[in-house]
């Protein structure tokens, strides 16, 4: 209970401090508290509270800071199995940004991207086809990656987005 009042606390006062701000510093501050906000608080309030919140969420990826992709990422995570519907209207902002993070400097950041993006193949067909090919593509160099880890994420995740529109599941 505390956890959701301290949100609905700051959500608002993060929100119009990010959006007031002309500093790109002072933005950057205000994403990685409203991501290490988004952290604690009970899924059910995320999901409660996400329309004036993904404007910001998006944005976030593309911080300077991996911390605050990298929670960012989980946080897409959590909402493209539970929210999806809100999400895919932002698919043509998304799917190409968090490609971008696939070519990360972290490691974790890399296979965090991956993961999301495998979990983009259960949107409707419609909506993530036309970046099928862009993804299958651009996903190749990961599959040189220096780590196994990500080179498996990638090979997993390829896989995934060469399937749509494939009747085999």
């Amino acid at each position: 209970f505390f956890k959701q009042r301290w949100f609905l606390f700051m959500s608002p006062l993060l929100l119009q401090g990010f959006t007031l701000s002309s500093s790109i510093e002072h933005k950057n501050r205000y994403m990685e508290a409203m991501s290490s906000l988004l952290q604690h608080i009970p899924k059910a309030v995320l999901l409660a509270e996400l329309p004036p919140i993904l404007p910001l969420l998006v944005q976030s990826l593309s911080s300077f800071d991996g911390a605050v992709k990298l929670s960012t990422l989980q946080t897409f995570r959590i909402l493209v199995r539970d929210a999806s519907s809100l999400l895919v209207p932002q698919v043509r902002n998304l799917v190409p940004t968090i490609l971008g993070l696939t070519r990360d400097d972290s490691m974790r950041v890399r296979m965090s991207a991956l993961e999301v993006l495998s979990e983009f193949a259960s949107f409707p067909y419609s909506s993530i086809f036309p970046y099928r090919q862009q993804v299958v593509s651009s996903l190749q160099n990961n599959l040189d990656d220096k780590k196994r880890s990500v080179r498996r994420e990638a090979a997993k995740c390829r896989n995934i987005w060469f399937m749509i529109g494939t009747d085999a599941k």
